[in-house]
């Protein structure tokens, strides 16, 4: 057995980790065998001496003050040899199990995270999460990032700093799409690990929407829509409702494999949109479904449980995830083989692209290369940097979307001032790639 001693007699012991260790035999050397016989082999805690066992102190840690009382009765008159058996076990306090301890102060530390983080309630809908979010109290939560609700606020993000984005423009639809999303999913790893810059902030991701909804939404048919850098995924879930063609292909990647997966759990969770989606965010084909299926659905939903109408209500209806790979931009051919490239990144097939980082220049390689993607009539959406890359890494750049129109590239809508990652490493067009723009400005017309 091994049990938890304050560091003195006289203090307070409220965690584990704040306490000295001892093996049973160690604790009977430096208190005397009179002391061990409140110890007891179904190693339960203590009632007389309450001493702790290990396993029992990770739990009852709140319960450790009790020690600290107890020991200063029984060895008061012993505190000369307490101090000096104190100081022999520091100096061997490598002999004491170091390992042991490191590892069960890093699995108290996760337990207590684990604890710590809240989740909110399932079945996800908007309406239900903004009450529970603005419940919680986010400043004592354990977390590497606090969230505010500026993250997940639609509402806010369209009437705050960034509100003559929106103006003018009719955001209903985006508006409904991006309520169905459990935005709070996409952003949790980001919580936990601190990473800010692997998710765009929710206003940037409705102005791609604002910009994007006509290609994306396309009058029913299916699409090949990418997105570059693609983090988390929310983008591409977005993407995904706002087209509602089972045919189309939503796929995107990233560079890290990490994020990668973590971006395939995510899409592919039946908590990651709210079910049923409302009319607004379902195509003719899957309204039709719905009015069918309706009567049954109420009957099913009275004998399932929440999990279970949700898993169920997904299968119903013909959306599919959205597909994540690894790739690299800045590498020859994506980083891929050959065949991987022509399956994943045809060239010439992409009604929809958008790019998470920001290019150098319209005569980048990057940007050549992506849009060559493009089908005829195909946009891109992308930051093209205005001042040179800061010390962060980012710059200030204006966010464009540029049209495809046979052999000429047409900047369609820009002015927008945003700041964007930039890698400095991004090699202008060379022999592998032939610049789709020419020397003339886009927002006039270039020939290929």
């Amino acid at each position: 057995m091994v049990f938890y001693l304050p560091h003195d007699c006289h203090e307070v012991c409220y965690l584990p980790h704040d306490c000295q260790v001892f093996e049973e035999d160690e604790a009977c050397q430096v208190f005397g065998e009179d002391t061990c016989q409140f110890f007891e082999e179904d190693d339960k805690v203590i009632t007389r001496g309450k001493w702790m066992p290990r396993r029992k102190a990770e739990a009852l840690a709140a319960a450790a003050f009790v020690l600290a009382a107890s020991l200063k009765r029984s060895l008061g008159s012993r505190s000369t040899a307490f101090s000096s058996a104190k100081k022999s076990l520091v100096s061997r306090s490598i002999t004491f199990s170091s390992v042991r301890k490191s590892v069960a102060l890093s699995k108290l530390q996760q337990q207590h995270q684990q604890q710590q983080f809240p989740l909110p309630v399932q079945p996800y809908s908007y309406s239900a999460f903004e009450q529970w979010f603005k419940a919680q109290r986010w400043e004592g939560k354990d977390l590497a990032l606090t969230p505010s609700w500026s993250w997940f606020g639609i509402s806010e993000a369209l009437n705050g700093p960034h509100s003559e984005w929106f103006a003018g423009h009719d955001m209903e639809v985006v508006t409904v799409v991006a309520k169905h999303i459990n935005r709070f999913l996409f952003m949790e790893s980001i919580m936990r690990g601190g990473n800010e810059e692997s998710q765009a902030s929710l206003a940037m991701h409705l102005l791609i929407l604002k910009l994007l909804e006509q290609d994306l939404v396309s009058g029913g048919r299916a699409i090949r829509a990418l997105d570059v850098g693609c983090g988390t995924g929310w983008l591409l879930q977005a993407f995904a409702l706002m087209n509602k063609n089972p045919g189309s292909r939503i796929s995107g990647f990233d560079i890290d494999i990490d994020g990668v997966q973590l971006a395939q759990s995510l899409l592919s969770q039946p908590s990651a949109i709210s079910w049923p989606l409302s009319p607004a965010a379902l195509g003719p084909e899957q309204q039709r479904q719905q009015r069918q299926k309706r009567q049954k659905q109420r009957q099913q939903q009275q004998q399932q449980g929440q999990q279970q109408q949700q898993q169920q209500l997904q299968q119903q209806l013909p959306l599919q995830a959205p597909s994540v790979f690894r790739a690299d931009l800045l590498k020859l051919g994506f980083g891929l083989e050959a065949d991987a490239r022509q399956e994943l990144l045809p060239e010439g097939s992409f009604q929809v692209v958008n790019l998470g980082m920001a290019v150098l220049g319209e005569e980048s390689e990057a940007f050549s290369v992506l849009t060559r993607l493009l089908a005829e009539g195909g946009c891109l959406t992308v930051p093209v940097c205005v001042r040179p890359v800061c010390v962060d890494g980012k710059c200030s750049a204006d966010f464009r979307l540029y049209r495809r129109r046979g052999d000429t590239l047409i900047q369609e809508a820009g002015g927008y001032t945003v700041s964007f990652i930039a890698p400095l490493d991004q090699p202008k067009a060379g022999k592998q790639y032939t610049p789709l723009l020419g020397s003339r400005s886009p927002s006039v017309g270039a020939e290929i």
